[in-house]
């Protein structure tokens, strides 16, 4: 009975020459009325672990993703809607710009200043925004189109282009090197 276990719950073994997963982290911010925001936090983290190859992370992050969900109750018997934001970011950093613009002027104390000063480490670039909405009961589903929206954007394209790297060279490629493509 534990052997059986545990061949069910153990990650298989690749093959060799398979390519790893995409590897990359996602920093999941979320806000939201009551007790929306646990269940979206909930509900984001599961789906986008369950891709396979995110990790949520609050470090070092590939991408930002935040959420903002409010509820909508409209005057007289209309049903109360869900609003949920989301944004993409990026982090990105410019240091490199001071460091290249003043690479003379300021000592390495200097840059520790300026990055505390201009929040060099906290800068984003906005890669992306969508709104949904939907009766509250429908939060799991809200959650579910968000994070395929996000795989279908931003992921997919990336694990593709991974992937087709660690790819073997085969026989009929022309990207294998020889005379003929010299």
């Amino acid at each position: 009975m534990m052997v059986a276990l545990f061949a069910t719950v153990s990650t298989p073994i690749p093959a060799p020459g398979t390519p790893k997963p995409y590897p990359t982290g996602v920093k999941l911010v979320v806000n939201a009325d009551g007790s929306f925001e646990n269940l979206l936090s909930s509900y984001l983290s599961r789906d986008l672990v369950a891709l396979g190859d995110v990790k949520i992370v609050q470090q070092n992050p590939r991408w930002i993703m935040q959420v903002l969900a409010a509820q909508y109750k409209p005057p007289g018997d209309y049903p109360a809607t869900l609003v949920v934001s989301t944004t993409i970011a990026a982090p990105v950093s410019y240091e490199w710009l001071f460091r290249d613009a003043f690479k003379d002027k300021l000592t390495e104390e200097d840059f520790r200043i300026v990055r505390d000063v201009f929040d060099l480490d906290r800068a984003c670039r906005l890669l992306s925004h969508w709104i949904k909405a939907g009766p509250p009961q429908c939060l799991e589903d809200i959650c579910r189109q968000i994070v395929a929206d996000f795989d279908a954007e931003f992921l997919r394209p990336k694990r593709t282009f991974y992937t087709r790297l660690w790819q073997p060279v085969d026989a009929n490629s022309t990207l294998k090197p020889d005379k003929q493509n010299e």
